[in-house]
């Protein structure tokens, strides 16, 4: 269970990461002008904590992987109800998922994009989690036009957690 500052670093990290010498100092100070009595060294491990935890996968930019020469696609898989959060964690070890989210369907229920340096590089993913998960199929929608590059959490709706 997250608590308040957590849920409250998480935001910053994902929303207004500073690009500047010392983004954490940054961060605690938008956190001390919050009210929260933190330092840089504080936020620092209270970072690396999430980390560790797995609430935190990876933090860095996101380019224009299409201008880059890389390929993307939207992918999706249908696993059981009570697979969902193993199903989930095993998606997200890939370094060339960004994200992936739960819907609501009968078909697929985790939607995940990823992105590869081609399209063979990007279905030889596919069919590893497709193995690893034992499903019988999945979905591949190479993307044609980016429409949206950013994705934000709603951090205080209680759904998913960390990996094991």
């Amino acid at each position: 269970m997250l608590t308040e500052l957590e849920i409250k670093i998480l935001e910053l990290i994902q929303n207004e990461l500073p690009l500047c010498e010392r983004p954490f100092e940054a961060i605690a100070s938008r956190l001390r002008d919050a009210g929260n009595n933190v330092s840089e060294e504080e936020t620092i491990e209270h970072i690396k904590s999430l980390y560790s935890k797995k609430y935190i996968r990876r933090i860095g930019p996101i380019f224009d992987a299409a201008a880059l020469g890389y390929k993307s696609a939207l992918a999706a898989v249908n696993v059981a109800p009570d697979d969902i959060e193993k199903a989930a964690c095993l998606i997200n070890s890939y370094k060339s998922v960004t994200h992936n989210y739960l819907r609501d369907d009968d078909s697929y229920n985790i939607w995940f994009t990823v992105t590869e340096e081609n399209e063979k590089k990007i279905i030889e993913t596919l069919e590893e989690i497709k193995s690893k998960l034992a499903v019988d199929d999945y979905l591949f929608l190479p993307s044609e036009k980016t429409y949206k590059i950013k994705v934000g959490f709603d951090l205080k709706a209680g759904r998913g957690g960390a990996c094991e």
